[in-house]
């Protein structure tokens, strides 16, 4: 995949597509993130995001962090809202997790 096939597979999480921006915070120094879109580790969730000298860098690099993560974790959206969702990349297209939430 290219990185705009990963930046709107990863786009196609949130409940809202236009919030997803690529941002400069100088030249040659970009970053990605996908507001509502966490990582489950164990109790926590943490937020990630893409960091690169070009914005295709930036894109990979989120992309890399969302579908390489050990087999024990996942990702979540809209972590407290009525639509939270699990999720993991399967190789292919995400797939539902199904979270055991006590």
């Amino acid at each position: 995949m290219n990185y705009e096939q990963k930046f709107q597979a990863m786009v196609s999480l949130i409940p809202f597509s236009g919030s997803a921006a690529i941002h400069m915070r100088k030249p040659g120094d970009w970053y990605f993130s996908l507001p509502g879109v966490e990582i489950k580790q164990g109790g926590c969730l943490l937020s990630a995001h893409g960091n690169g000298t070009t914005p295709e860098a930036a894109v990979n690099d989120l992309w890399q962090q969302y579908t390489t993560i050990p087999k024990e974790q996942y990702l979540v959206i809209n972590s407290y809202g009525e639509n939270r969702r699990a999720i993991k990349w399967n190789g292919f297209m995400w797939e539902d997790v199904h979270e055991n939430i006590s």
